[in-house]
């Protein structure tokens, strides 16, 4: 699968996300069966999840994202706010603490 058939299943699932989400997680979990690795199909899939407050299996796809990308903030942002919602603030902390130059909203809470 090339870059512009991934680009192109994203947009057809984040069209679809707001009315058949459970369609748009589908779409991008097949892609996801040629792609394993792909960065940007793991993401979308965690903000799906993330979306409807399902954070133990957004966590399971931004997880999978770290270990390709390690230093990424945006990452590290998300991963510690699925553990924050869990009720894992240890655990949220030390993704929070990775951050280089947080955002304020993460000194303050």
């Amino acid at each position: 699968m090339n870059l512009n058939e991934i680009n192109n299943l994203i947009q057809r699932a984040n069209a679809l996300v707001k009315t058949n989400w459970l369609q748009a997680v589908y779409i991008l979990q097949e892609a996801l069966k040629e792609e394993p690795d792909n960065l940007s199909l793991l993401v979308n899939l965690g903000d799906i999840y993330l979306e409807r407050q399902l954070f133990e299996r957004a966590l399971s796809y931004y997880l999978k994202a770290i270990s390709l990308l390690p230093d990424n903030p945006q990452l590290l942002f998300l991963i510690g706010t699925c553990y924050f919602s869990l009720g894992e603030y240890r655990i949220a902390n030390s993704y929070y603490n990775r951050i280089p130059d947080p955002p304020p909203e993460i000194l303050y809470n």
